[in-house]
């Protein structure tokens, strides 16, 4: 997840680190949240969120069931809101400067789980509230949650967009938690039945019988992640492959669905030639952030000699990446 703080790009890796570069030269900056002489406050980062002014990281601790706050240079600020013992926080999203939304989730699992079921959670950042949205669970069936999504909210400053899992609606929420439906999204699949798909998971949920059961029956698997600018709201689906990126142009409320070639190395010829844009990891009110493995980026320089490159800059770059170098960011105005 890439986050944009202006000249500042605070990055959260694989491994919960989060780490600061200089947005015009991809020079390292900092670790965020290593200090001395007793390392990081937190204990594992599962998500990060920038405040309203762009100065301050929080970093949502999915174990320590916690929020606390860092400036951009790595120090630590203050502790912020601490979430409840039963907790299971996956993704947040700033919703101005009072509030954040966060996904409670349980890891998939048997529908006959001893927990109750999670939901939306708006947390206060500068009191111990937290304000639960049953209505708005992800996913339900049979009195347990089951995470399906892995970013299903977007922060846009002053309020955030977000969706349930296997619904065909977006909503927002603002600062005054006031929760409105968004838009309805005209989809080219049905949503699962929940009962049929209950049946055919034998009470025991996960990816694997989503997907075989959605295969089964032709029906929509679900969106994985959301991303939003001022103009564009990109929603990435669980089965990529299948179903590509669903684009919403919030001028004109319409969507669309970007197919996703299996050929792997197609789909890349197309990225370097500007026709469309995969691995989103992050966005802001102009730009989409995307990434691409540098032994990728070698290889189809390589492979595809006849590749009519989107701009000079990303020929030269595909030209002398190393291939074993960090991932290379690329960042789409809208």
């Amino acid at each position: 997840h890439i986050l944009d703080a202006g000249t500042t790009l605070v990055v959260l890796d694989d491994f919960t680190r989060v780490y600061a570069f200089d947005r015009e030269s991809g020079k390292f900056l900092n670790r965020i949240g290593l200090r001395e002489p007793d390392g990081e406050k937190y204990l594992d980062c599962e998500d990060i969120f920038l405040s309203q002014d762009n100065k301050e990281v929080g970093i949502l601790d999915r174990y320590g069931r916690s929020i606390s706050f860092y400036d951009l240079e790595g120090k630590f600020l203050r502790e912020g809101a601490s979430l409840e013992q039963q907790d299971n926080a996956t993704s947040v999203a700033a919703v101005g400067d009072k509030w954040v939304l966060c996904s409670d989730m349980l890891d998939d699992g048997p529908f006959g789980s001893k927990y109750t079921a999670r939901q939306f959670s708006l947390v206060s950042l500068d009191s111990p509230l937290v304000i639960r949205f049953a209505g708005y669970s992800p996913l339900t069936i049979d009195g347990a949650m089951c995470e399906i999504s892995r970013r299903p909210l977007v922060s846009m400053g002053a309020s955030a967009t977000f969706f349930k899992c296997f619904n065909d609606t977006l909503f927002s929420i603002n600062g005054d938690r006031i929760i409105r439906p968004l838009m309805k999204l005209g989809l080219k699949k049905p949503m699962p039945d929940l009962t049929a798909l209950n049946d055919s998971c034998g009470g025991w949920f996960n990816f694997r019988n989503l997907r075989t059961f959605c295969t089964n029956t032709d029906s929509f698997e679900g969106f994985d992640k959301i991303f939003e600018t001022e103009n564009l709201i990109c929603l990435t689906s669980a089965a990529l492959l299948q179903d590509g990126f669903y684009w919403i142009d919030k001028n004109e409320g319409k969507g669309y669905t970007l197919p996703f070639d299996v050929n792997l190395d197609n789909e890349y010829k197309r990225v370097l030639a500007g026709e469309t844009i995969i691995d989103i990891v992050g966005s802001n009110h102009k730009e989409l952030i995307s990434t691409m493995n540098p032994l990728v980026l070698k290889h189809v320089h390589d492979k595809y000699r006849d590749i009519e490159y989107f701009n000079e800059e990303l020929s030269d770059m595909a030209r002398t990446v190393l291939p074993d170098g960090n991932p290379v960011v690329l960042i789409y105005e809208n």
